[in-house]
C-alpha cells in the first residue's frame, strides 16, 4: 500500500525526522508532501482534523502524533528490523524513554528554539536565554546518565530502538547549532557518532544542513 507523509515545508524538523528515520530503517518508501502551516490542504485535514505535522496515511489507515506514527510503523512492518526490544523489561524502558522525548526533551528544545526565533535580538533577555539553554543542557545530562545506566550505545535493550531514533534528531539539531558533546556528554557523543553513520541517518540527513551555516544557539 502507498504511504504518504505530510511534513513541514522546512527540513530538519525533529518530529518529522523521527518518522523519516523509522521509514528508512524499515526500507519503506513514502510520498512526502510539504505543507505550510498557514495553508493546510483538505486532504491533510480529512485524515487529521488537528492539522498537525507530521501526519501519515498508509493505504486506508491514517495516523498522526509522532509517537503513534513510529509505533504503528514498527508494528505494521516488523521486517527488516524490529525497533522495540523483545524483553518485557527493556520494552518498558524503551517506551518510557520514547515518551520522555515528547514530554520533556522536545519541550526544553522547543523553548530555546522558540525564544531564539521569535524574540527580536534587541528585546532578548540574555539571562532568560541562558536559563533556557541551561535547562536543555541539564536535560541532556539526564540522557547521558541513561546511557551510563544501560552501559552501552543504546537506551534500551542493547540495540537501536525507537527511543534512540527519537532522541537523535534533537541531539543532531543541538550539535549543528553549537552543542559540544565530547567532554560534557561523552556517552552521548559516542552514541551520536555511531548512529550518525547509519544508512537511515545518512539518507535522511536534512538537505539544507549540508550547505547552510547554522547559528551557534547552544554553544558554550
Amino acid at each position: 500500500m502507498a504511504i504518504t507523509l505530510w511534513r513541514p515545508t522546512y527540513d530538519g524538523s525533529p518530529p518529522t525526522w523521527r518518522v523519516q528515520l523509522v521509514l528508512a530503517e524499515k526500507k519503506l518508501k513514502a510520498q512526502e508532501i510539504a505543507v505550510s502551516m498557514d495553508d493546510k490542504p483538505e486532504e491533510l485535514l480529512d485524515i487529521n482534523p488537528r492539522g498537525n505535522l507530521p501526519s501519515l496515511r498508509d493505504g486506508y489507515q491514517s495516523v498522526f502524533e509522532t509517537n503513534a506514527i513510529i509505533q504503528y510503523l514498527d508494528q505494521a512492518y516488523p521486517q527488516p528490523i524490529a525497533l522495540m526490544p523483545k524483553r518485557r523489561e527493556a520494552q518498558g524502558v524503551a517506551l518510557t524513554r520514547l515518551n520522555e522525548v515528547s514530554n520533556y526533551l522536545a519541550a526544553t528544545f522547543v523553548a530555546v528554539w522558540r525564544y531564539k526565533t521569535t524574540v527580536a535580538p534587541e528585546s532578548a533577555d540574555p539571562k532568560r536565554m541562558e536559563e533556557l539553554v541551561g535547562a536543555l543542557k541539564l536535560e541532556w545530562m539526564r540522557w547521558e546518565k541513561y546511557l551510563e545506566c544501560e552501559g552501552g550505545l543504546y537506551l534500551a535493550g542493547g540495540a537501536i530502538s525507537l527511543a534512540d531514533l527519537s532522541v537523535f534528531p534533537y541531539l543532531a539539531s543541538c550539535v549543528r547549532h553549537g552543542l559540544h558533546l565530547d567532554t560534557r556528554y561523552p556517552r552521548l557523543s559516542i552514541a551520536y557518532q555511531t548512529i550518525a553513520r547509519r544508512e537511515s541517518v545518512v539518507t535522511t540527513w536534512p538537505a539544507s544542513w549540508k550547505d547552510t551555516p547554522a547559528e551557534p544557539v547552544f554553544a558554550d
